[in-house]
């Protein structure tokens, strides 16, 4: 299925809205990243409902000069008859106030800081996972402390 006009305008007005408001002062990197997944993912639900699939991304964070960095994003989706798609957006340059001073460190000595975009579904099973072994190791402390209460019951 090859997306109409109408699809792709969409798809970009999307993309342009992404960077607005979304870094308050004083953030690290990683807290930078953490803010952005739920907008990207969102990007690539709203895609995937359009009937693309998505492929592969990533998220990066740019060291400009000393007063300014960029955030961008890039993100491959592929159609039924196999065209490709390619979202991406990079903001206006950024005061560099707006990231902690630690977190300014790093990105100045490193430059770039990029992070893989994984598909959402993704994320939902880490949390799935981690949210059945925490079920589990409660359920084993929980049967610990009622072997404990019955061993105490034969004093």
């Amino acid at each position: 299925m090859a997306l109409n006009k109408e699809t792709l305008e969409t798809i970009i007005e999307t993309v342009k809205k992404f960077f607005q408001d979304l870094i308050k002062p004083d953030m690290t990197i990683d807290k930078i990243a953490e803010v952005a997944s739920p907008s990207l993912d969102k990007i690539i639900k709203e895609n995937e409902a359009k009937g693309l699939d998505y492929s592969a991304g990533k998220f990066r964070i740019e060291y400009l000069n000393d007063k300014q960095f960029t955030l961008e994003f890039e993100m491959y989706f592929k159609d039924d008859a196999g065209k490709w798609y390619k979202a991406a957006n990079k903001s206006e340059p950024r005061d560099s106030e707006l990231i902690e001073p630690s977190s300014w460190k790093t990105l100045k000595a490193l430059k770039v800081v990029e992070f893989p975009i994984g598909a959402p579904a993704e994320e939902e099973e880490k949390i799935a996972k981690m949210a059945d072994k925490e079920i589990a190791a409660a359920e084993k402390e929980q049967t610990a402390d009622t072997k404990e209460d019955k061993s105490e019951k034969k004093f």
